[in-house]
C-alpha cells in the first residue's frame, strides 16, 4: 500500500495573460472576482507587503494599472481571508490583525469603486 492525497478541489479556474514588460511579483492570495465587471481579476501581496489587485480584462490581460489599498498587512498570509460577505458575487478580503491582549482586530477590504 502508499500513501496517497486527494485530488484538490478546484472551484474556480482562470488563466491570465502577463506583458513581462509591465509585471510585478509577490505572494497570490486569490484569482477571482472583486469588481462588478464580472473578469476575473488577481489579488496579491506584493515585494514590499502591500496589498494590490490588478483588474482581469475581457480578452485576458490583467490591467497595468493596481488599485493598491494602503493596509497594514500581518506577517502571516492564514490571517488574510477571502470571502463574499454580502453574498453579491464580488469577493472581499477580511484582514485579522493579532491584538496584544489577545483576539483579533477584523478589518474588511472592498475593491468597489464607491
Amino acid at each position: 500500500t502508499g500513501i496517497f492525497a486527494k485530488k484538490p478541489v478546484v472551484s474556480y479556474q482562470t488563466e491570465f495573460t502577463v506583458d513581462i514588460h509591465n509585471i510585478s511579483y509577490g505572494v497570490l492570495v486569490e484569482a477571482g472576482h472583486f469588481t462588478a465587471d464580472s473578469y476575473a481579476d488577481l489579488l496579491y501581496v506584493n515585494q514590499k507587503n502591500q496589498l494590490q489587485l490588478r483588474q482581469g480584462t475581457a480578452d485576458g490581460w490583467l490591467t497595468s494599472t493596481l488599485k493598491q489599498p494602503d493596509r497594514r498587512l500581518p506577517a502571516d498570509p492564514q490571517l488574510l481571508t477571502v470571502l463574499d460577505s454580502d453574498l453579491d458575487g464580488i469577493n472581499e478580503l477580511l484582514i485579522r490583525r493579532p491584538l496584544a491582549t489577545g483576539g483579533y482586530e477584523l478589518e474588511l477590504v472592498s475593491f468597489q469603486e464607491k
